[in-house]
């Protein structure tokens, strides 16, 4: 294999990682001014409002040994994939739901 075909599939590999850790960094500093607005929109109390960022860090304890666990079975490449596509799939599924909450039409179909 020549270097330049391997320097391809690394490229890959850290667009990959990247996008990786660009979600969960996203994710992760997202939650708190979203308690922000949540606090000051609906006068929620300061615990209700930080809730998201606390289910953010709850979720890590959940789905760590799980998360683990597959890596240890499937390897590094296929748990960043795996990764990679529930994130997708759940900013596609809340961004759907929001366009649902935020239609006035009560006829449209989400």
């Amino acid at each position: 294999m020549s270097t330049q075909e391997k320097q391809g599939g690394n490229v890959f590999a850290i667009a990959t990682m990247f996008a990786l850790f660009f979600m969960i960094a996203f994710v992760t500093n997202f939650a708190s001014p979203m308690g922000v607005i949540a606090k000051n929109q609906f006068n929620a109390s300061n615990a209700l409002s930080q809730l998201g960022n606390a289910a953010n860090f709850i979720a890590y304890l959940f789905m760590g040994i799980p998360g683990g666990l597959i890596l240890k079975r499937k390897g590094y490449k296929f748990t960043a994939l795996a990764a990679i596509a529930v994130g997708f799939a759940g900013v596609g599924g809340s961004s759907r739901a929001f366009r649902c909450a935020c239609s006035t039409s009560s006829s449209t179909r989400c």
